[in-house]
């Protein structure tokens, strides 16, 4: 055993974020659904869109898709 005190376990906070704003969890899941194959979409425990797609090179795939969600978010 160690002399050093031991401090309590601190509880644990909510993350403080703001609020999505972007697109629909629909509209996501189309844009991404053009270039790669959904597995799932749901929306996060704080409302953002989630998308999961099967495994496959995605490098140029992910760019049209972040061109295509800045065209939703102007």
């Amino acid at each position: 055993m160690s002399d050093v005190p031991q401090q309590p376990p601190q509880p644990a906070t909510e993350p403080n974020f703001a609020p999505y704003t972007g697109p629909s969890l629909e509209t996501v899941k189309s844009i991404v659904a053009s270039q790669f194959q959904v597995t799932d979409a749901f929306l996060d425990p704080y409302g953002v869109p989630t998308i999961l797609v099967s495994a496959e090179p995605a490098k140029n795939k992910f760019k049209n898709v972040v061109e295509q969600l800045r065209l939703h978010t102007r």
